[in-house]
């Protein structure tokens, strides 16, 4: 836990000082996504929680740092696993449109109440429940994940109901992506 933490702090620092560069590169996107489920797979075993993948075989790729990018998701995948029930379920999935690319992670956990939903994303805020619950926990990885995402140009949403479960989702347009490539060249 300590290196965790002491990894999130490192992160957050460099990009509230801006010492982040975006290393973009044209990212094969299904297996990004691939690649930090099955990091937080392996970091997930014993735990009571199924987990899904569910992704179609040929994505867009996008202009993405793939290292940070693999951060916001195996966050967001940590806390769907830290915050789920006995016997739950976790799902990645990832669609597209014409316009943008989606990725949700999905989970059947606790939950988070409407007033908590917009607060969520702040620097080391945790519910109410969270915190009282005895999980582990600084309320910094939410906040990177927006940090990230908004980093791309991206946007990331909750959808939550208390005793249901909460999806994120992250959208990035492709036509910024692609764009960004036409002018490097």
């Amino acid at each position: 836990r300590m290196a965790a933490l002491i990894g999130n702090l490192l992160n957050v620092a460099r990009l509230e000082t801006g010492t982040v560069a975006l290393d973009r590169q044209r990212v094969r996107v299904h297996d990004l996504l691939r690649d930090a489920f099955d990091e937080v797979a392996r970091n997930a075993r014993g735990k009571d929680v199924k987990l899904d993948i569910a992704l179609p075989p040929e994505l867009s790729p996008l202009l993405l740092d793939k290292d940070l990018l693999r951060i916001a998701v195996c966050n967001l995948l940590t806390n769907a696993i830290k915050y789920n029930r006995p016997g739950g379920t976790v799902l990645l999935s990832a669609d597209e449109t014409d316009d943008e690319v989606r990725v949700r992670v999905r989970d059947t956990g606790v939950g988070i109440a409407p007033a908590d939903q917009a607060r969520v994303f702040e620097k080391f805020y945790r519910t109410p429940d969270a915190a009282s619950s005895g999980t582990g926990g600084h309320g910094l990885g939410l906040y990177l994940a927006r940090q990230i995402v908004e980093l791309h140009q991206g946007s990331i949403t909750v959808d939550s109901e208390p005793g249901k479960g909460t999806e994120f989702c992250i959208a990035f347009r492709k036509t910024s992506a692609m764009a960004q490539e036409v002018v490097k060249l």
